[in-house]
């Protein structure tokens, strides 16, 4: 007989919104993939646990994809086989009728229109976790959220954007986030550590710092791009890339080999590289070894020093 079909999507009928009032609401909400979460105005959302995402821990593991693919079925009777055939054949029809209800790719974390919300990780050097994490496949929008207290290990302290994932930040600021390394790895994206596609239209990253407190290299202390990255109306301001006896590179944002990026009306001000050691500096406001484009953009009060 033919192999089995694969088993279906995972919770195939879900919510589309939901408003949360609570960090315990919110998990909920994320856990049960509803594709938009309004959140309370004004709230604040602390964290005090974390979610294992592969590349470190995170309050917020933002993974929309369906779960299963690539397994192999357990074995099936004729009976349960015949069943999971028609199964098979009948999804494509149910999520046609369903359109609006199906478990999405996508998830939006807001606070309503003229209001603001904050998400705390909570984190420290002894409780590390970086805001969220955008896994691969996944696409995250919020707007008119801070996302805040992220201290993270090597990548990214406020977010992390995994290759083949999105996140839109429109209207956000990412503040006061730290991605450190006390070995002789390098740390990457104070801010945002982006692998993927990376959007920030109307929105701040700013008063983050990659550091490293030995010979690794500090790369990005506001963000560190291996991927896409667009700017729109957008600033990077006041952030740190720092080594205690390695290179730092980019206090603003270090644009890597694979990285594109495009700044438009957005600033690069008042970011800062610096080593204690005699390795070197580069890019106070901007390190690029990638594709950079600035239209109708500017830098100033950027510093590199050691």
């Amino acid at each position: 007989r033919p192999a089995a079909p694969p088993p279906p999507p995972r919770a195939l009928l879900r919510e589309s919104f939901r408003a949360v009032s609570s960090t315990a609401q919110l998990l909920a909400a994320i856990d049960e993939r509803v594709a938009e979460v309004e959140l309370e105005p004004g709230a604040t959302f602390v964290f005090v646990s974390s979610i294992d995402s592969g590349v470190g821990p995170t309050a917020l593991h933002l993974d929309y994809e369906v779960s299963g693919r690539g397994s192999s079925p357990p074995p099936q009777t004729a009976l349960a086989y015949n069943a999971a055939a028609a199964l098979a054949l009948l999804l494509p029809l149910l999520t046609r009728l369903c359109v609006d209800r199906v478990a999405p790719a996508q998830v939006t974390i807001s606070a309503p229109p003229g209001t603001h919300a904050v998400l705390d990780a909570g984190a420290s050097a002894v409780e590390l976790r970086r805001v969220l994490t955008v896994a691969a496949g996944a696409r995250a929008v919020l707007r008119r959220v801070t996302l805040t207290g992220g201290y993270s290990g090597e990548w990214g302290g406020g977010a992390r954007v995994e290759a083949d994932a999105t996140l839109l930040l429109e209207a956000c600021h990412v503040r006061g986030c730290v991605a450190v390394s006390t070995t002789t790895a390098s740390a990457f994206g104070g801010g945002v550590d982006n692998a993927g596609t990376l959007a920030l239209v109307d929105s701040a990253v700013e008063g983050n710092a990659a550091t490293s407190s030995s010979t690794g290299t500090a790369f990005g202390g506001g963000v560190a791009n291996a991927g896409d990255l667009t700017l729109t109306r957008s600033g990077l301001a006041n952030n740190t890339a720092a080594s205690a006896e390695g290179p730092a590179i980019g206090g603003g944002l270090s644009n890597g080999r694979t990285g594109v990026a495009a700044l438009l009306e957005s600033a690069v001000e008042g970011n800062a590289a610096t080593s204690s050691s005699t390795r070197f500096t580069a890019g106070g406001g901007v390190a690029n070894a990638g594709s950079l484009t600035l239209t109708r953009s500017g830098l100033a009060n950027n510093t590199a020093a050691s």
